[in-house]
């Protein structure tokens, strides 16, 4: 009788370890199952810009309509164009604080069609000098701008204008004390260099 319960006891232990095992080891880790998920980071707005295709470096006599029309394209980070964008024309000055306001432009601005141009011509100012034209598209992620710079050259001479010299005194068959200065101008007043004579 003895031996039967030990015999009963000791498979009652036998099976009660390995329930146990079979509880903490049935399940099996299986690593081609975890799923790895990747960061997601945030790269920000694309880049993007203003290009000058043509336009900038030009000169004409003032007054006058440049060659070629101040053209610029909208692109994105791979250059591609970017149609429907809003580029805005401004007369400015350079970076010296110089270059006459006056000028006039075809329109102040501009909308990018779908090869993603936009322009303007320049009709140079009455004042010799700069024409500086600044670009804006305010609607690109940077707001890009550009600053194109173009030249008004004197007009033909037309006239002699007095600098100095006048309104002085002297003794008859004396020198006056300043002498008398004259500039060849334009009809709008700008001074002609080295005038071709006559």
């Amino acid at each position: 009788m003895r031996n039967s319960l030990h015999f009963v006891a000791h498979s009652l232990a036998i099976a009660t370890l390995g329930a146990i095992v079979a509880g903490c080891g049935g399940k099996k880790s299986d690593s081609n199952n975890t799923t790895t998920t990747a960061p997601v980071t945030s790269g920000g707005a694309p880049t993007s810009q203003l290009v000058l295709v043509s336009g900038g470096n030009q000169t004409a006599t003032v007054g006058d309509q440049l060659g070629q029309p101040i053209r610029v394209m909208a692109q994105d980070a791979q250059g591609n164009p970017i149609a429907g964008v809003q580029v805005l024309f401004q007369p400015t000055v350079d970076a010296l604080g110089q270059g006459s306001l006056d000028f006039q432009l075809s329109s102040p601005s501009d909308v990018t069609g779908d090869d993603g141009m936009a322009e303007t011509f320049v009709t140079t100012s009455t004042v010799a000098g700069s024409n500086n034209v600044r670009v804006m598209a305010p609607d690109l992620p940077d707001a890009s701008q550009l600053l194109v710079s173009n030249f008004g050259t004197p007009a033909p001479a037309t006239a002699l204008v007095l600098e100095a010299g006048d309104t002085q005194a002297a003794v008859a068959n004396q020198n006056f004390g300043a002498p008398l200065v004259v500039a060849v101008a334009d009809q709008f007043g700008n001074p002609v260099p080295d005038p071709p004579p006559r």
